[in-house]
């Protein structure tokens, strides 16, 4: 869970307008899925703002103090940065071993940020014997089944997973869908399976060149976040991360520039926020992914929008993949 700062205000608490915040539509929607049905905080603060101007005389005096009540705790969550290695089909039991005790010895453990690796599923039981039974890298998992068993040959659990020592798992990325066929209502059931067997989804989004091209890059991934959260609670989004990769990105050296990266989380965060709630959307983290390097990590995460990276070709190699995870150690301590 993110730390918490907490700030009080005084504030008046009458009655915030109907139509302020992300509107009718906004309200029906986060109603629909069960969110909190609170106003976005920036239009909170803003009627507090306005109310306590229209109380405050020349001299800076409160002429109606009356009105005031008790201050109001306003939290501002500290996203901790998440850095997520997610091997592909690379590796084998042996090598998988081989690098992680190498990574252990390049990279100390610090509390600023979390690391996952994402290993094949052959090689989860060597990673998780080679992390030990109190490492500070957690194990996640490329992809999972919304079953729990049953005569689907070729797929694996929840359940499995979290025996092998899985604490997160990957779901809805881009190869999936686009090599395997995957759509928002499977990435759903893959969604919900996971949390209801205790493990974190890292659900991915992202838009192809030619839907970037054309306009349509908000478009795209809000319908695949429309999709794959439907009907999800503010509590079950406490756990869940959202990843950005463009699909045009992956593997190929042309990474989003932080620009880019930065317009489409906050669109994110807002499409969140007028979902379900201004703290989910404060609260969730949002990663980035495609062609991520030692070289655009930090300017990656310059920008608080982005709260860690979901890592491909660059986590095979321990020396960058080592680099990445210090700067996020260490960028925002």
């Amino acid at each position: 869970m993110p730390d918490i700062q907490r700030f009080a205000c005084l504030g008046k608490q009458d009655t915030i307008p109907q139509d302020s915040g992300a509107g009718k539509a906004g309200r029906a929607r986060r109603a629909k899925r069960g969110g909190n049905p609170i106003y976005p905080r920036r239009a909170f603060l803003a009627f507090l703002v306005l109310h306590a101007s229209q109380s405050i005389n020349a001299g800076g005096i409160f002429q109606h103090p009356a009105t005031f009540i008790p201050s109001i705790t306003i939290e501002i969550p500290v996203r901790r940065p998440l850095i997520i290695g997610n091997w592909k089909m690379n590796k084998t039991a042996s090598e998988a071993a081989a690098f992680i005790q190498d990574l252990r010895e390049r990279v100390p453990a610090s509390p600023n940020a979390d690391v996952v690796v994402a290993p094949p599923f052959t090689a989860l039981e060597s990673v998780r014997n080679a992390l030990g039974p109190s490492s500070w890298i957690s194990l996640g998992a490329q992809n999972v089944h919304w079953e729990t068993h049953g005569a689907f040959t070729g797929e694996v659990s929840a359940p499995m997973l979290r025996d092998l020592g899985c604490r997160y798992v990957i779901v809805g990325h881009s190869e999936r869908r686009t090599l395997f066929g995957e759509r928002d209502e499977s990435i759903l059931k893959k969604v919900r399976a996971a949390l209801r067997h205790g493990l974190s989804p890292i659900l991915c989004v992202g838009e192809s060149l030619a839907e970037r091209e054309s306009g349509r890059t908000e478009s795209v991934v809000t319908a695949q976040l429309d999709g794959s959260l439907a009907g999800l609670t503010p509590q079950d989004l406490a756990t869940v991360t959202i990843a950005y990769e463009p699909v045009w990105a992956i593997g190929t050296g042309r990474a989003a520039t932080t620009e880019q990266a930065v317009t489409v989380h906050r669109s994110i965060r807002l499409f969140i926020e007028t979902g379900w709630d201004s703290k989910t959307a404060s609260t969730i983290r949002i990663l980035y992914g495609g062609s991520v390097t030692p070289q655009n990590i930090e300017s990656l995460l310059a920008s608080d929008a982005i709260d860690g990276a979901l890592v491909g070709g660059a986590c095979l190699n321990t020396d960058s993949f080592a680099t990445i995870i210090s700067v996020a150690q260490t960028q925002r301590d």
